[in-house]
This record gives structure tokens, sequence and C-alpha cells, in this order.
């Protein structure tokens, strides 16, 4: 718990992330089957939470079970196999993290004005689907998504390293106070590995007046490890609700990275050697 010089003080003068801290360190340092987590992982520094990292990794290879309440989607999609959304008491999303982090956008980025659906298990607990999920209110919509190469060509499959515009429409379909726009790259897990937006290199777009189209791009250095990848876009107000949300809308992959380690995400263009000291 790396508290060893406030041990002997009582408990009640601990703070909070201070208790998190040796509850759990005392409950893993039984031999447990069962290890249950709500958000505890938030505290500490990195150090800390990278040792609670290799415990809970222990636990998993053990084949023990680990109910972890979150949500952290990256943490979700690095160490769940499956996952369980809850809404107002109901199991919306019983399935793998990238298809229930995906409609927990929804929960809380979607209108307000409709009922989420259930959306049933398939045989063997996990939900079937299209790798895009698509929610909003539709007073903005994108439509026409591609990534283009130096030549100005629509590619699906991209080479590590190079350049490449990335860009879709949006069709503003009423008069809207304010629009922000941008791209997010997760690999199939459905981790986040990459994002940019206008309201992080410049501010949202103020008023948009029905009828207007508006061209969103951004142009990459593809410096991804070669790999499957999924592309997300979308239109939304500047305090988060989607006109048009696009999850994993383009599917597209990379290659050319044979000198990388096959886990790897990204490419950072090494020139490896060894010599004599």
């Amino acid at each position: 718990s790396e508290l060893r010089e406030f041990i002997d003080q009582p408990f009640r003068t601990y703070s909070s992330g201070m208790k998190c801290r040796l509850t759990f360190s005392v409950s893993i340092a039984v031999d447990l089957e069962i290890l249950i987590i709500d958000e505890a992982l938030a505290v500490g520094d990195a150090s800390f939470q990278a040792k609670c990292f290799r415990k809970i990794d222990e636990f998993r290879r053990a084949g023990k079970t680990i109910l972890f309440v979150s949500h952290d989607e990256n943490i979700l999609t690095s160490f769940c196999t499956r996952a369980i959304l809850l809404e107002k008491g109901r199991v919306v999303v019983d399935g793998t993290p990238a298809v229930a982090m995906k409609r927990y956008m929804e929960v809380i980025y979607g209108p307000k004005n409709y009922e989420l659906a259930v959306q049933e298990p398939a045989p063997g607990g996990f939900v079937t689907s299209k790798d895009e999920h698509r929610f909003g209110s539709r007073e903005a919509e994108v439509y026409d998504i591609g990534i283009l190469d130096a030549q100005g060509r629509r590619v699906s499959v991209l080479q590590s390293g190079k350049r490449y515009t990335a860009f879709y429409y949006v069709h503003v379909h009423a008069d809207v106070t304010s629009l922000s726009a941008g791209f997010v790259i997760r690999n199939p897990r459905g981790m986040d590995l990459f994002g940019v937006g206008n309201t992080s290199v410049g501010g949202a777009l103020g008023p948009q007046e029905k009828g207007k189209v508006l061209l969103v791009k951004a142009e990459l250095s593809m410096w991804l490890a070669a790999g499957e990848y999924f592309l997300t876009v979308g239109a939304g107000r500047t305090d988060g609700m989607q006109y048009d949300l696009r999850n994993d809308a383009l599917h597209f992959r990379v290659v050319g990275t044979p000198q990388l380690f096959t886990t790897s995400s990204v490419n950072l263009d090494p020139r490896f050697s060894i010599e004599p000291a």
C-alpha cells in the first residue's frame, strides 16, 4: 500500500485515497477465488497503480474471477473479456468490452428523449453486431467517410509511416448552436489509440445553419504498427451530446512493420543496433 510511515495511525484519520490503497492491498494479500474492484485503481501514483495491475494480471492468468466496476474505457478493454452495461437497473449489454463501451457512449452522449433498447446476448453470452455503432439526434449527419493516400486515392490498407488524410462530410439538417467534430482510432479490443478534433486544436465551431455541408479532415502520419484498426467519427455539441456519432465506422489495416514485435501498437521508427561498448 506504500503507507508504511502512516500504518500505525488510526484508519479514521486516513484520506479516502489512503483508505482505498490499504483496503485493496489487504484484500489481495490472501488467496482469493473472486476479486471485486469498484474503481479502486483510480487512487495512488503511477507506481502503485502499476503494482495493482500486475497483481490483477496474476489473478487473471491463474484463472480466477475478477469483477471490475469502472467507467474507464481503456482499463476495461485491456483487462476484461466480458462486459455488462447497466442502465437504470437493466442489463443493456452483456458482451465484449468493445461492444459495451460503444453502447455506454450512447447512454452518456445520445439523445435523452428515447428509451435505450436492450441488446439481447447471442448464444454463448456475447452480442453479435456489425462493427459500426451509430447514434445521435441527427440534427447534423455524418456521411462519406474515407482515408486518402498522398495521390488522393481512397485506401483501406495503409503503409506504416506514410502520410494520409482522413475525412468525412457533415450535413447540417437543423440550426445548431455549436459543432464539435473529430476522429478517434481504436484497436479491435476497443482501446483508444489516437484522437483529434476541432475542440482540441482550436475550439468548437459556432452556430451552423440548416442546409450547410462541412468537410472535416485530418492529415496524419500513420505511425501505427501493423494490424487492424477502426476509425470513429462524429459531429456533436460542445457539451458532448451527439448529433451523429459513428463508432468504428471505418475498418482499415496497417502494414509494413516486420521489424517490430507483433504485439506493438505504434511504430516509433527505430534504428536498432548492438555494438561493443
